[in-house]
């Protein structure tokens, strides 16, 4: 029973709610009705549509430029300052421009005409400048509405006075629109920097102006600004002939060490630059050779020779502290080429076979250079000394003997004399009889050292007189003795 009930209540209210609907959907949205009923409503309801629309317009901006970013002392530093992306309409504006005091000192400032663009009457303050800050503000009145889009709000100048950097910074910012009461629209900062530095005016390179290979040298770059200090770091670049490029970050001093494996002059070039620029210096260095070559040679020995005899050459090199080892090449005239490897000197031995002018080179070398010296000797015939017991007569028809040491020229005389007076003291006419063959010989050896004084004959001379004794001697006037005599010379006995 209940059951029953309970389906019919639900299958009435069921009924109820579809009729109501569809007579809903026969009624128009802004039906008489609804409108009379609620007219403040209606009026009020375009406000939540606005202010959606506002949420979505794009965000402000007060932006800083500057006419450089690098700057030196002295300069002067001109800051523009716009509005961009303004949507809604711009009544007035406020900023505090902060900046860094010791590298820059606010000069003065301008207004910009975006505030006026369109056609609204504008009205200013005086600039507010304070330590590291300028403060500026404009407004406008006037029945036309204000500028949107973007613009120059403000031109301010400033003057360099430091090396270092500034950032130029707007803060406080306030926008307001023209609304009743007037809105403020949100904006971003969008700042700028600025650098001043004082640039190297120039750079000079100490060091030595020689060195040797193999030995390492040092260089010093210093930097000399035009006025003050230069603005650091300070960047050395390095460059030498031959060599690796070196890079150092320092001061207003740098070092530089390099180490050359070749003779000959070399450059050093230093850049030093700043975040003002840069400059350049160079510098010449000779590298010698770290051999040392021989400079000269001096040759010695004695002025004349003779055939078949060695004469020794000495060679001496200067300088004494020359590099060693030193090749010696000798050379001589009508000789093999001698070589010596030795120290600062050396000698050679050279023997002729023909007399005459001979002429003895020397050539002097080591790795890095060499000199050369020459010397002439006169070379003679060997002389060969003989004594001769008889007459001798040469090709221009002179005589001449060899004479004997004293002792015998006086031994002789005396046994001459004793074998005379024996003879004579043999019988009692030694005279008028006839003289045997033996006696003959005897008297003619006795006469001729008497008169002569030479030494006795040779045993295979002696012979030969004694054969020739029985034919009578041919005697020729007796010369002055002979105390040398050429081998080459012709000989020829009487």
């Amino acid at each position: 029973m209940h059951t029953g009930k309970l389906r019919i209540v639900v299958f009435v209210i069921g009924l109820v709610a579809l009729l109501s609907g569809a007579w809903l959907l026969t009624v128009p949205a802004d039906g008489p009705a609804i409108a009379a009923r609620q007219p403040a409503a209606a009026e009020a309801a375009p406000q939540p549509v606005q202010s959606a629309s506002h949420q979505m317009q794009q965000t402000a901006a007060v932006r800083v430029q500057t006419s450089a970013s690098l700057l030196g002392v002295g300069d002067t530093l001109v800051v523009t300052v716009t509005a961009a992306n303004v949507e809604s309409p711009l009544s007035a504006f406020q900023f505090d421009l902060t900046y860094n005091p010791s590298v820059l000192a606010y000069v003065g400032s301008e207004w910009g005409g975006f505030l006026e663009s369109t056609g609204r009457a504008v009205a200013c303050l005086d600039p507010i400048p304070a330590w590291g800050t300028v403060r500026l503000a404009c407004a406008s009145t006037g029945a036309e509405d204000g500028p949107t889009g973007g613009g120059v709000l403000a031109v301010l100048t400033f003057r360099t006075v430091s090396n270092g950097r500034s950032d130029l910074t707007p803060n406080n910012v306030l926008l307001p629109d023209t609304g009743r009461p007037p809105e403020l629209q949100t904006a971003t900062a969008e700042p700028a920097s600025v650098s001043v530095c004082i640039p190297a005016g120039e750079v000079s390179i100490s060091g030595p102006p020689t060195s040797t290979e193999g030995i390492s040298v040092t260089f010093t770059a210093t930097v000399n600004p035009v006025s003050g200090t230069a603005s650091l770091p300070v960047t050395f670049t390095w460059q030498a002939s031959g060599l690796e490029t070196l890079v150092h970050y320092d001061a207003l001093s740098d070092t530089a060490t390099f180490t050359w494996t070749e003779a000959g002059p070399q450059v050093v070039t230093v850049t030093v630059a700043n975040e003002c620029g840069g400059v350049t210096a160079s510098r010449v260095i000779t590298i010698a050779s770290a051999c040392i070559p021989p400079q000269a040679v001096s040759l010695t020995a004695i002025p004349t020779g003779t055939t078949g005899s060695g004469v020794t050459f000495s060679a001496s090199v200067s300088p004494t502290d020359g590099t060693t080892p030193v090749t010696y090449t000798w050379q001589a005239s009508g000789q093999e080429t001698i070589t010596h490897r030795d120290g600062l000197s050396d000698t050679a031995t050279f023997t002729w076979t023909e007399a005459g002018p001979q002429a003895v080179t020397v050539t002097v070398a080591n790795e890095c250079g060499g000199v050369t010296a020459s010397q002439s000797i006169n070379i003679e015939a060997a002389v060969q000394r003989i004594y001769l017991p008889l007459i001798l007569r040469n090709a221009g028809g002179t005589q001449s003997a060899a004479r004997p040491p004293l002792n015998r020229s006086l031994a002789y005389p005396l046994l001459a004399l004793g074998l005379g007076m024996v003879l004579a003291g043999g019988g009692g006419r030694p005279f008028r009889r006839p003289r045997l063959p033996w006696q003959k010989i005897i008297s003619i050896i006795t006469l001729i050292n008497l008169l002569a004084g030479l030494v006795p004959l040779p045993a295979a001379q002696t012979v030969r007189a004694v054969e020739e004794a029985a034919r009578p001697p041919d005697i020729a006037p007796i010369p002055a003795p002979l105390t040398s005599v050429s081998p080459t010379a012709p000989l020829s006995t009487g």
